[in-house]
């Protein structure tokens, strides 16, 4: 799990007296700390003496407090240990703190994969934010309390038929950040067992429709700055929980889910199957395939993600599927893409994206779509993360067409002479051919395209006519001659 430096700042702060200087990003982003070096990155907290600290070092950092350096004017966010005078020292006390953070992630994340009680999730996230989590739904009936829930005993106390807190209700369907909850008085309660507790809303829709609120509430000691942004991260747990229980899941039944199974299979649909099938047919009038695949090696909380697109988007279907997380998604548009990459962009993972499809018995062939675009995108261009099969699609078939065959043996015996003397020439006589066939044979146009004078064009495309004979004259050979470019180009 990624940090912030409010949260790095607090916990530190149990255990050492610290000194706080420059501001730092609310957004978590620190993956993990590291000893000072002259190259850094904004993603890590560096430790080191403060003495060493060089002008101008715009990352977090904590260091201890030996030496005489100035922070006052720091450029980026630094933390200094007044009761500490060893660097060893302060990277083990990091490194065990992320350590509980990346386990407190991991138990959340197995709660909602495993699809456990709400109140049990309220639980886990109570012991690392340290204030009370409420969840209720939209008739303000309260579904889990922290408090009526002991995390390392598992045992949940009776709070069934309760309601909120009335200090709650006043907040619900508000969405404000910490400080605009303060200074507008969201925080005032008149109830007097919650009087002058602070709390902090946020509401669970199913689509664009209210259906609940996820609040944390001051219990015991004041809101810290990291309480709000460790709340965040667990929201999106409690959100997909939530919906799981509440939402679009409940909506499909299992035959349809066994629908999808048997045709990915490519099995044959009994008469029933077919006849739930039908039944959604509306749903899947436009819809695409979504293929998910870890970047690296490490293995995927594949549960966790099917879970994730099913409360992401309304109708949703998910399972996993040879060694791939699937989700087929009505109505889905491409320019979701980017807040889809963003909700899964700290996992590390490439995804494949299909064109649309046209009713359920259509999985099939978008899955492969979908996985042929990752498969052919990953090959083709490794800077990206997700491909498209819209994108992807000549590439695609260009690699499908040749079989087992090498690309070298399917060659004409004109392209062979031609490259051959391309490569003996100063001239660039693929590429003339190229534009030539993409300008559709016009030669002012492709003179145009090279920045060529026409006679000095004429003279090249007189040496392709030698060199590719009859090959440039019919439909078929130039066809074949555009394949033999792009797939080589692909390449």
């Amino acid at each position: 799990m990624k940090l912030n430096f409010d949260i790095l700042f607090d916990s530190l702060s149990e255990i050492y007296s610290l000194r706080r200087y420059g501001t730092a990003r609310k957004e978590l982003h620190i993956a993990a700390p590291r000893f000072y070096t002259e190259r850094w990155s904004a993603d890590y907290i560096y430790v080191l003496e403060n003495q060493t600290l060089p002008e101008g070092f715009s990352v977090p950092v904590v260091c201890t407090a030996s030496g005489g350096a100035d922070f006052s004017r720091a450029s980026g966010p630094v933390m200094v240990v007044q009761d500490c005078c060893s660097v060893q020292e302060l990277m083990n006390a990091l490194l065990k703190i992320m350590e509980e953070f990346d386990v407190w992630d991991h138990s959340m994340q197995d709660a909602v994969a495993q699809r456990r009680d709400l109140s049990e999730l309220a639980g886990i996230g109570a012991r690392k934010i340290g204030c009370r989590l409420l969840i209720n739904d939209k008739n303000l009936v309260l579904l889990a309390d922290s408090r009526y829930y002991n995390a390392c005993e598992g045992e949940r106390f009776d709070y069934q038929g309760q309601f909120l807190p009335d200090e709650i209700i006043r907040t619900i369907n508000q969405d404000y950040s910490l400080g605009k909850l303060q200074k507008q008085g969201y925080f005032t309660g008149q109830d007097g067992r919650y009087g002058g507790s602070l709390v902090y809303c946020k509401n669970l829709c199913i689509g664009e429709r209210y259906e609940g609120t996820c609040s944390v509430m001051e219990d015991g000691r004041s809101f810290r700055e990291s309480d709000l942004a460790l709340f965040q991260h667990f929201f999106q747990y409690a959100d997909e929980l939530f919906v799981f229980y509440h939402g679009t899941r409940g909506k499909h039944s299992r035959a349809l889910r066994m629908v999808m199974e048997d045709l990915l299979q490519e099995k044959q649909i009994s008469g029933q199957l077919q006849l739930e099938a039908e039944s959604y047919r509306r749903d899947f009038e436009d819809y695409r395939c979504l293929v998910l695949q870890s970047a690296g090696r490490q293995m995927l909380p594949y549960d966790y993600l099917c879970l994730a697109l099913e409360s992401s988007f309304d109708g949703c279907i998910s399972l996993l599927f040879e060694g791939l997380v699937v989700g087929f998604l009505p109505r889905f548009e491409l320019s979701q893409a980017d807040g889809l990459q963003q909700r899964f962009g700290q996992l590390d993972l490439m995804a494949g994206i299909s064109a649309c499809g046209h009713g359920i018995m259509d999985c099939r062939n978008l899955y492969c779509q979908a996985a042929g675009a990752l498969a052919v995108g990953r090959e083709t261009d490794i800077r990206k993360c997700w491909y498209f099969f819209e994108e992807l699609r000549l590439p695609w078939l260009l690699r499908n067409s040749v079989g087992p065959l090498p690309f070298e043996s399917l060659q004409t015996e004109g392209m062979k002479r031609l490259r051959d003397y391309d490569a003996a020439s100063q001239v660039d006589y693929l590429n003339t051919l190229k534009v030539y066939l993409d300008q559709e044979m016009n030669i002012a146009e492709t003179a145009k395209a090279l920045y060529l004078h026409r006679s000095s064009l004429l003279k090249r495309l007189k040496r392709l006519q030698e060199l590719l004979g009859d090959e440039l004259l019919s439909p078929e050979g130039r066809l074949l001659l555009r394949w033999q470019l792009y797939f080589s180009a692909s390449k």
